[in-house]
């Protein structure tokens, strides 16, 4: 199979020249206004259609609570007036988590979780005022096989994977996570959504990529 050419566009006529090339439908317009209008998402107003997208800082307290780096990085994405901001990677449980910095949302942490979604949209409303709210939705995740809770790595799978295991030096007898305790893991997600309702997010999203635990299982 042949690579995947870099995208190194310079202008949208280089882009669109491609597209043709390649017999490609690409809608394009150079008006964006529509970026500024509300929208509807699962009943709820979204004040715009700009969204921050989850993307980890590997900044969290040592309990896995938003540090303050953490919330100062939150506080300018609501400042910058995004309709949604789409909060990255968290945790359900211990060893799930990528990396000891990964954001962990617990009974104990939960307080921080509703400072951070607090300062979030008073930065949007200093700057936008009362009017602009945004929405902040939490993704849940656990690690799966990328599992590394204390910096070194300690997969967790559901599966044998012929192409995974190889690069991640497993071996054929290497133990399956069992299915009462994927019960158990199911049962955390349920249990930190509800914690991201009272640290009052609009909703949750349950990370099902990359390999990682659920998509594992969906697989």
């Amino acid at each position: 199979m042949a690579p995947h050419a870099k995208f190194r566009f310079r202008s949208a006529e280089a882009l669109l020249a491609e597209a043709r090339r390649l017999g490609l439908d690409i809608p394009y317009k150079e008006e964006l206004s529509i970026l500024a209008e509300k929208i509807a998402l699962a009943g709820r107003e979204v004040p715009n259609r700009l969204a921050v997208l989850p993307m980890e800082g590997a900044d969290a307290d040592g309990d896995g609570g938003p540090s303050e780096r953490t919330r100062r990085r939150y506080r300018r994405y609501g400042a910058g007036g995004a309709g949604l901001i789409w909060v990255e990677a968290t945790a359900v449980r211990p060893d799930g988590r990528s990396n000891p910095r990964q954001l962990y949302l617990t009974e104990s942490t939960v307080g921080s979780f509703a400072r951070l979604a607090d300062e979030t949209r008073a930065a949007a409303d200093k700057e936008w005022g009362p009017a602009h709210r945004p929405r902040l939705v939490l993704q849940l995740t656990h690690s799966g096989r990328f599992s590394r809770p204390e910096g070194t790595p300690r997969p967790r799978i559901v599966q044998h994977n012929p192409h995974l295991d190889p690069l991640h030096g497993l071996p054929p007898d290497y133990p399956l996570v069992p299915d009462g305790e994927i019960d158990s893991i199911r049962d955390d997600f349920v249990e930190a959504a509800d914690l991201a309702s009272a640290a009052g997010f609009d909703g949750v999203d349950i990370k099902a990529c990359h390999g990682y635990l659920v998509s594992e299982t969906l697989a």
